[in-house]
């Protein structure tokens, strides 16, 4: 205070200007009243010793930054900024003159290795500019609007010779003048910033930067701390010149990150980011990458440190990208971190095997905690609370023991089968620990609670415990439910699914109502731009309106860029159009893309946009000035129907907000169901659709169709997880259970399923994978619902049944003819359609594709046509002929002989029967060799046909021993040194027999005993000797070769002292 009475005289002091500049700033540094009682004059003092001096005394602009804002309080003071822009736009001619210097000139000065005065001025210009700006004052962002174009701003973030002390001011600037501002993205210029490519080059960088900042954390956390805690660059008289720049870099990054990068990250994510998956998948898979980025620096920076703003900067980055990102974190989140695996281990005695039920006897109390907490009676909200708290760690405990022994699985789990039966049974093992402390009975009462997190860990825990249709659980929850009368559950699944279903319903009504708005907003913009064709000077007054201001600017960027900006949104438009003129669509599928947050892949995004024309108007223009550029007649009639839809729905849908949250976790929900069915659990397959026993029955089955129903027609890249997950649940419910397909038949779900597959606009946006996984789903519910021959003497609902499918052969029931069958709705034309497709794409050179990928090509079309083959048995009276249905493409009829002979011959069926009906079962045979005639002869003769029981114990063990075989020779030839020997193995023996012969005829031929009788070696000439010798050799090798050969097509093994004593006993 005693300084700043003496503010004037000091000001005057000349001879030590920089020093001056230096005690003055800490006068005003984290003091709000000296800030506050500063006077206009005194401003405009320093201003003119920052015009005086200029470069030479940089430290002046570093007091007018302390003066405009309080940085310790974060409170930025109006009237001081509006009093140094004004005194700054006065002597912008003397101060400025390095911002209106030619770009080249200041990017050399920004690149300089060295910091001089001239670029540590241009920094700190920018800097205060950047700070006057704060608190979204429009005159102020304005001003700075006309110094720097925002792609000029972008420019110099994205340079890499630039340094990110220089860098820092210039983010700061993107933040408060383009980004935080009072006025909107198309009025500031940066119209095209959610998709323009530098912003995105330049996430891409910043997150190379959050990866090395992380990995500098992790190798050295004391010289990064030294950084954080330092307010200057960090200096050490003892270190060397290199380290001490290294050092100093170290600081300039960090300040860089947090001062400029992560605020900057969070506007834009949170006000900016326009998601839009279908045109621009490439800004979804960047985000991903720069959230696993920004998290690695957050887990590596936190424990460092200590500055709380630096601390806000980092939580509301790293919230903001984990709100918007679409990495798989949904509903089943467990926190593994290294805290939480030291909790779990508390309950978990490592001394002791897996199967030992002293392992896992500690997390009897946390089932014991939460039966105790489903009977507490809680008298307040603090209490209520904490103990919610406390029951969803103890959820999360109990679901991490079984969930650590499923990621533990090793990647070739699937075609290992040793690996496979391990890793399955080391998870039922602690799925059977966990169950035996009465799990079921004393967890499930907390579904019912009305905390959504409870419930939600309640559903995840269920899926953990069902996991690969673990019977004992099923079991006990089946007497859970017969036992308790239990219908909460019912009642609860059904809500969840209904609540999903009502809220589809309403956001799609939301949608209508937005279409009805664009289409007013179109009929207004017409009539506009009616206007401007016949008096152009009307817009003078359009500007006065926001909606007409972005009509001129819509039509300003179109003229500037060549009919650019309209003609690449129609030309986005175009595709789209197509394919609506070629297949209509409903409105729902064509606004899908506005589905809820919960068939978005966890998108949070607060600002959601029309796929086809709010993010195609953002990429026209270039950074643009606020003037309005002359617009002629003829531009404007270049404006058609679709670039004024762009414009009225981009007005449109920046006032509102079609997020809406799912709290019925759907897909979570859909996931526990399916797992409570798996391995055709008959019983609670029934007790899914029909609860008995209970006053109030709810059927599961009909209301995962009704769901069905609502989101098949609007299937896109956002909600095609669901579709499937879908598909997958009702998969289970059928699976070998009649009266649960009855119940799917009568609810039209064939309907849903031929739409799926003749729709091909579905699949145009979406991922390979997803795709796949869909049309298998789809492909496995189908087989599911017509596999099985179903007799009508046995019961009614049977007959009827049978008589869906149509089956009229003897001793089955006839269809009427104007039965609806599940073959006649799904069309045999489609399912031919769809293998067809996937062979032509399986040899296309164009697809981009690996030999994985390629291989789940036929793997999916095999399985129709697996089902082309059952409509093949189903239509006994009527021959189905494959070549009839390979005509509906050029490309498919002239491989249509390839086609059939590819499916035919690797393809193979087995007949079973199953209670008392003969099914047929086909399935692909990728190599015919690995079952050996030599199995194939036994297992014929060595069968104990002597009585029924004898024959089904035989082909039991016969079926395990002929399994272990193929797997073995899958094994061997998958090795070509294995594939040699068992393949030469005929080629083999009849080379041993032919030598054999050959050195026979040899020996008679040139045998002549030696005179003296006591000599028995014959006389041979020589020539014969040789040929002898080399025959022999070549005898032994072949004999060699085939004894390899024996031992590798039989798998040899140690016998066991048990089977050696029953050999000789």
């Amino acid at each position: 205070n005693h300084l700043f009475d003496r503010l004037e005289a000091l000001l005057s002091c000349a001879g030590a200007e920089s020093h001056l500049a230096l005690a003055l700033v800490e006068v005003f540094t984290g003091n709000k009243d000296t800030c506050m009682k500063v006077l206009p004059q005194h401003i405009a003092k320093i201003m003119s010793l920052v015009a005086q001096y200029g470069s030479r005394v940089p430290e002046f602009l570093d007091l007018l930054n302390t003066i405009v804002k309080v940085e310790e309080l974060d409170l930025p003071l109006k009237r001081n900024q509006e009093c140094i822009m004004t005194y700054l736009m006065q002597h912008r001619a003397d101060i400025a003159q390095c911002l209106d210097q030619n770009p080249g000139v200041q990017f050399r000065l920004l690149r300089s290795g060295t910091r001089t005065p001239e670029s540590d001025f241009m920094v700190a210009l920018v800097d205060l500019l950047a700070t006057c700006a704060e608190g979204e004052n429009k005159s102020i962002e304005s001003k700075n609007q006309s110094i720097y174009r925002v792609g000029e701003v972008l420019n110099v973030l994205t340079d890499p010779g630039i340094s990110a002390h220089n860098k820092r001011p210039y983010a700061r600037f993107l933040l408060w003048v383009y980004l935080n501002t009072a006025s909107g993205l198309i009025e500031s210029g940066a119209g095209d910033l959610p998709h323009d490519a530098a912003m995105w080059k330049l996430l891409g960088m910043w997150r190379q930067e959050f990866k090395q900042a992380a990995s500098l954390a992790n190798e050295n956390p004391r010289l990064l701390l030294l950084a954080l805690k330092s307010t200057s660059a960090v200096r050490h008289s003892n270190e060397d010149w290199q380290t001490e720049r290294a050092t100093q870099n170290i600081h300039d990054t960090l300040k860089y990150l947090f001062e400029g990068v992560l605020p900057v990250i969070s506007s834009f994510f949170k006000t900016v980011y326009l998601k839009d998956q279908d045109n621009y998948p490439g800004e979804i898979e960047e985000v991903n990458r720069l959230t696993l980025a920004a998290m690695e620096f957050v887990d590596a920076v936190l424990p460092l440190l200590t500055n709380k703003k630096y601390f806000k900067y980092l939580i509301t980055g790293a919230t903001s990208l984990v709100s918007v990102c679409t990495l798989p974190s949904k509903d089943d989140e467990l926190p593994l971190g290294k805290e939480f695996q030291q909790h779990m281990a508390c309950f978990i005695d490592t001394n002791y095997g897996y199967s030992d039920p002293r392992r896992f006897a500690m997390t009897g109390k946390l089932v014991e905690q939460l039966c105790i907490s489903n009977q507490l009676e809680l008298r307040n909200e603090k209490e209520r609370i904490e103990q919610e708290i406390l029951d969803v760690k103890c959820l999360q405990l109990l679901r991490g023991a079984v969930h650590n022994e499923i990621v533990k699985q090793p990647d070739n789990v699937d075609s290992d089968e040793y690996k496979r039966r391990v890793a399955s049974s080391r998870i039922a093992q602690v799925q059977n620990a966990v169950n035996g402390h009465q799990a079921m009975l004393k967890v499930l009462p907390n579904l019912v609670k009305p905390s959504d997190n409870i419930a939600r860990e309640v559903l995840n825990f269920l899926a953990a415990m069902l996991y690969n249709g673990n019977a004992d659980v099923q079991e006990s929850m089946y007497e859970y439910f017969n036992s308790t009368r239990e219908e909460k559950f019912f009642f609860t699944m059904h809500d969840r699914i209904s609540m999903s279903s009502n809220s589809l319903r309403e956001n799609r009504a939301l949608i209508n109502q937005q279409r009805s708005k664009i289409d007013e907003k179109m009929m207004e913009l017409r009539s506009q731009l009616d206007l401007l064709n016949k008096d152009p000077d009307a817009a003078k007054n359009l500007r006065s309106t926001e909606q007409g201001a972005r009509l001129l600017h819509f039509l300003e960027q179109k003229s500037k860029s060549g009919g650019g900006a309209g003609s690449h949104a129609r030309g986005m438009h175009h595709h789209h159009h197509q394919q609506h003129q070629q297949q209509p669509i409903s409105k729902s599928a064509l606004f899908a893309d506005l589905l809820p947050s919960a068939w978005r892949n966890s998108s949070n995004s607060s600002r959601k946009s029309f796929p086809d024309t709010d993010s195609r108007t953002r990429q026209d223009s270039p950074g643009s000035t606020a003037e309005v550029a002359p617009t002629g007649t003829q531009t404007l009639l270049r404006l058609n129907k679709t670039d004024i839809e762009d414009l009225a729905t981009q007005i449109v849908m920046e006032d509102e907000n079609l997020q809406m949250k799912d709290d019925g976790h759907i897909e979570l929900v859909l996931r526990v169901l399916a797992f409570i069915c798996d391995g055709q659990n008959t019983h609670l397959q029934d007790y899914l659709r029909e609860q008995p026993d209970n006053m109030k029955s709810y059927n599961l089955v009909s209301k995962t169709v009704e769901y069905l129903s609502l989101v098949y027609i609007s299937v896109t890249r956002s909600n095609i997880s669901l579709v499937t997950q879908l598909i997958k649940t009702l998969l289970e419910f059928s699976s070998g259970n009649l009266k649960n397909q009855i119940v799917c038949y009568d609810s039209k779900v064939c309907d849903y399923l031929n739409y799926l597959l003749r729709s091909q606009q579905i699949y145009n946006k979406c991922d390979f994978d997803e795709e796949m996984e869909l049309k298998t789903a789809i492909a496995e519910l189908i087989m599911a619902l017509i596999e099985e021959n179903i007799r009508c003497d046995k019961d009614s609902e049977a007959a009827g049944y049978a008589q869906i499918l149509g089956e009229n052969s003897n001793g089955y029931s006839k269809a009427k003819p104007n039965s609806v069958v599940v073959k006649d709705t799904i069309g045999p034309e489609v399912v031919c359609q769809m293998f067809a497709d996937f062979y032509e794409r399986y040899h296309s050179p164009h697809l981009q594709l690996d030999k994985d990928d390629r291989e789940d090509l036929l793997n999916v079309g095999f399985k129709y046509f697996h089902i082309f083959k059952r409509f093949q048995d189903l239509e006994r009276g009527k021959e189905l002929r494959l070549e009839d249905y390979l005509n509906f493409r050029p490309s498919v009829a002239n491989l249509k002989e390839e086609i059939c002979k590819f499916y035919e011959s690797n393809t193979m069926s087995i007949e079973v029967l199953k209670d008392g009906n003969l099914q047929k079962v086909y399935f692909r045979v990728r190599d015919k060799k690995v079952l050996r005639q030599e199995v194939k002869d036994e297992f014929k003769y060595e069968v104990d046909r002597s009585s029924a029981a004898n024959k089904l114990r035989d082909f039991c063990d016969w079926l395990k021993e002929i399994i272990n075989d193929i797997q073995w020779q899958k094994r061997v030839l998958s090795s070509r040194v294995g594939a040699f020997f068992v393949h030469g193995w005929k080629a083999f023996n009849m080379a041993c027999i032919l030598l054999s012969l050959i050195i026979c005829c040899i020996v008679l031929a040139t045998w002549k005993a030696s005179n003296d009788a006591g000599n028995p070696i014959p006389i041979r000439p020589k020539p014969y000797s040789t040929a002898v010798l080399v025959l022999g050799i070549a005898h032994n090798i072949f004999s060699l070769f085939v004894l390899i050969s024996y031992f590798l097509c039989n798998k040899p093994y140690v016998p066991t002292r048990e089977k050696v004593n029953a050999y000789w006993w």
